[in-house]
């Protein structure tokens, strides 16, 4: 899976532009930023995890894998951005 992930970012990446391409460049977006630390942190405890064991710890980011799916459809998107925002006004009360 993580090849699989690692493929989709580098795809995507190389489509929108890292940084100096814009307002629709890759790093703006702030869930390309969670999939990007989602990618990473798997690419570095996959293989530098044996090596250094703090790195086994970034496999607990692995977990945030299913908001990746949040991201790719809209209207769950919609619905938990808003459920985010109301989070606080819930507290409140």
């Amino acid at each position: 899976m993580t090849i699989i992930f690692t493929f989709e970012v580098t795809i995507k990446i190389i489509s929108l532009g890292f940084y100096f391409n814009g307002p629709g460049s890759f790093i703006l977006d702030g869930w390309n930023i969670l999939d990007f630390i989602i990618v990473s942190s798997a690419l570095l405890s996959t293989i530098l995890g044996s090596a250094i064991p703090f790195l086994k710890a970034l496999r607990i980011l692995r977990v945030l894998r299913p908001l990746r799916v949040i991201a790719r459809n809209k209207g769950l998107k919609i619905a938990i951005v808003s459920l985010g925002r109301s989070i606080p006004n819930i507290v409140r009360l």
